[in-house]
């Protein structure tokens, strides 16, 4: 009996902290999911120009130049992918 106790002690220490740090990547995980549906959903659209392309290990990302609705001019990094999908000076849809 006292070995079935200091058993299920044994095996709750190990699996609660992976259990808490699986909850928490998951929680955030669904933040961010959330967080970028929301913006596609109820963004606004403009058009944006490529105006360089930036290099990383993740691979390559456009820069694009936006006026928002205020009138103010904004830049913003897409998200690397393989290959560039817009060539400096071609037009991009942005949401913000």
């Amino acid at each position: 009996m006292v070995a079935d106790v200091h058993l299920a002690a044994a095996i709750s220490a190990y699996f609660l902290p992976h259990a808490l740090l699986a909850l928490g990547v998951s929680a955030v995980l669904a933040l961010v999911a959330r967080r970028m549906f929301v913006l596609r959903l109820r963004g606004v659209r403009v058009s944006g120009v490529c105006v360089r392309h930036t290099y990383a290990r993740d691979g390559v990302a456009e820069v694009a130049k936006f006026q928002a609705a205020s009138g103010e001019t904004f830049r913003c990094l897409a998200a690397p992918k393989a290959a560039a999908s817009a060539r400096v000076g071609d037009p991009m849809e942005v949401v913000y």
